[in-house]
């Protein structure tokens, strides 16, 4: 392994999923990643890290189905060493064509997989996974010598809009409907990271249901996405305006998309919500929906 130098996690991460995403536009698959860490730089070998995990993204996306969804999330965990930070990295795949036998057997034989377990033993770090009816979750164990002046880690900048988001969101509930569970679990992730409440549900008239059932006042904010089977997300919020309840009214619901045209804003305006957040959720724009 080549001398550790102090490098940008988050700059790893994002630079992995801008090189997948470009080497496999043909295969349509849409990389999300999401970073939950105090300590972003630390002492490592980044071009190791890089290639590690590059093959573990290789082949979970060799084996996920065209037109899928992965979602990549860095978090700190806790630490024994007080020299060192813990962090755990997930690749999850909602849609894949093995199941959690060959995936076992893929850690112990396929070429990409051993060979990123060779690179992690450098870093002291374990490889694991399962395939479930939600798909398949690859997780990586490492752990890093922090770097020590925590300044360099989050600016100054960085530290207050986290303080003022987690201090908007203190107490607040939200209800978010999407019918792809990735896409929930994502929604919900990001949420709850900075102290949302959340609850969930998978079509519009499930979201009808549980708007009327809560007493008033009960949901802060909906994200509502747009393209779901039976009902879609312009339908479900006008249904919803038409509820007799003088809280209904008040309420905002912003639409989630990846549709973010003139025209997908605009409809979103004339069905009854109050804004548009494109995906992949940016919990800073849904924020500024509850100032």
């Amino acid at each position: 392994m080549k001398e550790q130098k102090i490098a940008n996690l988050k700059s790893i991460i994002d630079q992995l999923v801008e090189k997948k995403s470009g080497e496999y536009a043909e295969k349509k698959i849409n990389l999300v990643s999401n970073v939950f860490v105090l300590n972003n730089m630390v002492f490592l070998d980044a071009d190791e890290a890089d290639k590690m995990l590059s093959l573990i993204i290789d082949y979970v996306i060799g084996v996920t189905n065209t037109e899928s969804t992965l979602l990549l999330t860095l978090k700190q965990s806790a630490s024994t060493n007080a020299d060192f930070a813990s962090y755990e990295f997930s690749i999850r795949s909602n849609d894949v064509c093995i199941e959690d036998a060959d995936f076992k057997q893929a850690v112990a034989s396929d070429d990409k997989l051993v060979s990123a377990k060779e690179m992690l033993n450098k870093f002291g770090g374990s490889l694991t996974g399962e395939v479930n009816v939600k798909g398949l979750i690859a997780q990586v164990n490492f752990a890093f010598k922090r770097e020590e002046r925590t300044e360099n880690n989050m600016s100054s900048l960085e530290m207050q809009i986290q303080k003022g988001i987690k201090e908007i969101a203190n107490g607040k509930t939200i209800l978010v409907v999407e019918d792809n569970e990735l896409n929930e679990e994502l929604a919900r992730e990001v949420l709850t990271e900075v102290g949302f409440n959340v609850e969930a549900v998978n079509s519009g008239a499930d979201a009808i249901d549980i708007i009327k059932e809560k007493p008033e006042g009960y949901f802060d904010l909906v994200l509502m996405d747009i393209v779901m089977p039976e009902m879609d997300g312009y339908t479900t919020t006008t249904l919803i305006r038409g509820i007799d309840r003088p809280d209904i009214q008040k309420l905002t619901i912003v639409a989630l998309s990846s549709n973010a045209m003139d025209i997908d804003k605009q409809l979103a305006f004339e069905s009854g919500m109050n804004g548009h957040v494109a995906k992949p959720l940016d919990v800073k724009k849904v924020v500024q929906y509850l100032k």
